[in-house]
């Protein structure tokens, strides 16, 4: 949640301190001026009261909301601000999972034996994924962060989509054969780490244990398929070995131990999804993943 800038008044707590002051100086001032003016018959009762009016108006416009200032001068978040970003991650997402149920049915469903190769693009809203900033636009305009994965996760149409595309597609690997696409395939694993690490800190109020007993074998899945496949290397490893830590429920919390290949913004749940493995815990990780989904 975006925090104030600012110290807040109190008694104004819509109206930062600084601002109020300024407001009530203004609006002491004039009504003192038009007393003044009024008593000592310099002026008569409307000039005063005109005065009077048009100080406490110059009060009240110093006391709006002052908007952030993009440089980081002194302001403050303002609820319109909030409800803003609020209506923009709606429509994001309403977006996305338009685009998820579109896809489903016009490429996986109509194409069932060639929708997992590179001749169709879909990889951001089927696999949604927190971006790094210098991503592309699309990117961005589909990229996730933990409150919008958190509604995701408790969307039943959008997770019921999800875990069939992402069963689809595997099977379609493992039938078909590797369609020479590891960028979707890193996505799809990213998305599911991802989608894990935000779950495991939800509680039982949110039914996300239904969730995890689908999200858990399906990652599982595509973990033991990357191995077999040799897709273990480079950016890849680091990425399967981040998986099975996040399986074990083990996520690292320390920034130094942060994978390189990934290290961005801050430490929030959707990159603790890509913390580095210990090599003990990466000596144990195939025994307790087999554990696991059995």
């Amino acid at each position: 949640m975006l925090k104030p800038l600012i110290s807040y008044n109190s008694a104004f707590p819509m109206v930062p301190k600084k601002t109020w002051l300024n407001t009530f100086f203004c609006i002491v001032l004039s009504i003192s001026i038009a007393i003044y003016l009024f008593s000592t018959n310099v002026f008569g009762l409307v000039p005063a009261l005109a005065v009077c009016f048009f100080g406490i108006t110059i009060g009240l416009l110093l006391g709006q909301d002052v908007k952030v200032n993009p440089k980081g001068s002194k302001a403050y978040v303002t609820s319109s601000d909030l409800n803003a970003k609020s209506k923009s991650s709606t429509s994001k997402l309403t977006t996305l999972i338009k685009q998820q149920q579109n896809t489903y049915q016009q490429v996986f469903l109509k194409n069932p034996t060639t929708f997992h190769q590179p001749t169709f693009h879909y990889d951001w809203w089927m696999f949604p994924i927190p971006v790094h900033p210098a991503a592309s636009s699309t990117s961005k305009q589909y990229a996730v962060n933990d409150v919008e994965i958190t509604q995701l996760l408790q969307h039943d149409l959008f997770m019921k989509t999800y875990f069939l595309s992402i069963e689809k597609y595997l099977n379609n690997l493992s039938k078909h054969g590797w369609n020479q696409y590891p960028i979707r395939y890193e996505k799809m694993l990213r998305s599911l780490s991802c989608f894990i690490s935000v779950s495991q800190n939800l509680t039982k109020n949110h039914n996300i244990e239904s969730i995890q007993k689908k999200l858990y074998p399906l990652a599982s899945k595509a973990v033991e398929y990357a191995e077999q496949n040799h897709m273990n290397t480079g950016r890849m490893a680091i990425l399967i070995r981040d998986v099975k830590k996040i399986l074990m429920g083990d996520v690292l919390t320390s920034k130094k131990e942060f994978a390189p290949a990934f290290r961005s913004v801050s430490l929030s749940n959707t990159e603790k999804c890509i913390a580095a493995l210990s090599s003990e815990a990466l000596l144990n990780a195939d025994v307790r993943l087999k554990k696991m989904s059995s």
